[in-house]
């Protein structure tokens, strides 16, 4: 099933109400007026319980309404403020939902070319940030771990920003890793309202010293020309031998995005490599699903019919909200054939086969007669996530793979997502992912859990690995195929 995005605007006649004096009232010195940003509140809890797929998956009624109470209290005290700063009262709300394909974006998406970015790219190892590289024109030694931030200890200033981020269930390595993107922290500070033109910093060197710098941000030009290197075009798909192992090999797959391969062109690719594993004598495969963030769930199923050995199902359920979403207001978002789907007892929707006939990922597959018969050990990282965290979670819950590396950004059970609009709240400019397919894994009842898949053997990035490019995972998969 595609990840599909697109642009939903929802206009102010959505909710047409009696105009008041103050909602008349313009935006002024880039701050919108308190009753502006409650009708956007209502606007965004509307289209949540009408639109979204499955809003109380990880989540209750009453915990996303006190959400919603809470950030209407903060507007009403705060009467008066700008967008970006609304984005950081709204970024709790869709947190709460705990569904990492909803997400908040500021009003302007190129705001941050006019902003100064964080001067340090850094990483997070034990929750604990340490310098991979300095960016600014002070002297700061890589390694260093990192104390406080404008006077405040880094796990104060952290702690108070990773619970309003967006995640699945309650995974909570993907919030950190997200973080490590110098855009995206500043992004996060400019919501919170804690963006500096200069960024006052704590930090221990590999020495033991405890130092101070004062750094200038980088603006979005300094920016680029400094993290400038060449990068190669993404293979999504490659295929080797390992040469220090007999009968050892290696299959990274870095995208499920059907935007990387045409047409049955996957298929192709994983028939050529099956074919020359069987032709080799492979007995090992090392599956590389790091940093794969998803795409087609029927590239997955087709994958799984040559690793698994009985009938499978890949999604025991895919439902929808709405027989059809001809009330978004364009009115042509996404028109359902009638034999695509049916009413269940819930008042929702089921979708039967038809609803993509051509990659449908209903119902039972067999596996292949000239399937890969040998040992699977699986790469996994934060950024494994919606269909590559289907893939590993479907390979965990059969006992067929043993995973090194770190737990999945995406759940164990399934996802919310298939067509994703962009909200745009129609006052603020804000703008929310809004996922309106519920997809559930054969194991989604019986099994159910918050989390993603956990490794095995957890491997998680260091400063040093990085920054000698050393592969720490694979190293250890490698050596638990010695």
């Amino acid at each position: 099933m595609k990840r599909v995005y697109a642009s939903l605007l929802i206009l102010l006649f959505t909710f047409a109400c009696k105009k008041s004096k103050a909602q008349d009232e313009p935006i002024k010195n880039n701050t919108i007026n308190s009753s502006l940003l409650i009708k956007d509140l209502d606007t965004l809890k509307h289209w949540i319980t009408k639109a979204h797929g499955d809003p109380y998956r990880f989540t209750t009624p009453k915990n996303l309404n006190d959400q919603f109470e809470k950030a209407r209290q903060e507007v009403i005290r705060k009467q008066s403020i700008s967008g970006n700063e609304f984005a950081g009262i709204v970024m709790p709300i869709i947190a709460e939902l705990r569904d990492g394909h909803a997400q908040v974006f500021l009003p302007n998406l190129n705001d941050i070319k006019g902003n100064l970015i964080f001067p340090v790219k850094y990483i997070f190892v034990n929750k604990k940030p340490y310098v991979i590289k300095n960016m600014s024109s002070e002297d700061i030694e890589i390694g260093s771990e990192i104390l406080e931030i404008n006077g405040q200890n880094t796990s104060v200033f952290f702690n108070k920003i990773i619970p309003i981020l967006h995640r699945d269930g309650d995974i909570e390595t993907i919030r950190y890793r997200r973080l490590q993107n110098q855009l995206y922290f500043t992004r996060v500070l400019m919501a919170l309202g804690k963006a500096s033109k200069v960024y006052s910093i704590k930090y221990k060197n590999k020495k033991g010293q405890i130092l101070s710098s004062s750094l200038d941000g980088l603006s979005y030009t300094e920016y680029i020309e400094s993290s400038a290197q060449k990068r190669e075009k993404i293979k999504p798909m490659h295929y080797a031998k390992i040469d220090t192992l007999k009968n050892t090999a290696l299959l990274a797959i870095k995208s499920l995005n059907p935007g990387y391969y045409q047409k049955g062109e996957f298929y192709k690719q994983i028939d050529s490599i099956i074919n020359t594993i069987n032709r080799d004598m492979i007995s090992n495969l090392i599956i590389d699903l790091r940093s794969n963030i998803g795409g087609e769930d029927s590239y997955i199923m087709y994958l799984l019919r040559y690793l698994l050995d009985k009938e499978f199902t890949v999604n025991s359920e895919i439902t929808f909200r709405q027989n059809n979403y001809k009330f978004l207001p364009d009115g042509k978002h996404w028109d359902i054939a009638p034999n695509c789907f049916k009413k269940n007892e819930k008042g929702t929707y089921d979708a039967t086969e038809h609803l993509w006939e051509d990659h449908c990922t209903l119902g039972s597959f067999k596996p292949f007669d000239e399937r890969f018969k040998g040992r699977v050990v699986v790469l996994i990282n934060a950024f494994t996530f919606s269909a590559a965290a289907d893939l590993a979670s479907m390979l965990y819950y059969k006992e067929r793979a043993v995973f090194v590396g770190e737990e999945t950004g995406g759940s164990s059970i399934g996802n919310v997502s298939g067509y994703i609009p962009t909200l745009d709240l129609p006052n603020s400019k804000v703008k929310v992912n809004l996922p309106l397919i519920s997809l559930k894994n054969p194991y989604f009842s019986s099994k159910f859990n918050n989390h993603g898949v956990i490794p095995n053997y957890k491997v998680e990035p260091t400063v040093n690995s990085i920054l000698s490019e050393k592969d720490e995972v694979l190293i250890k998969a490698i050596s638990l195929i010695k």
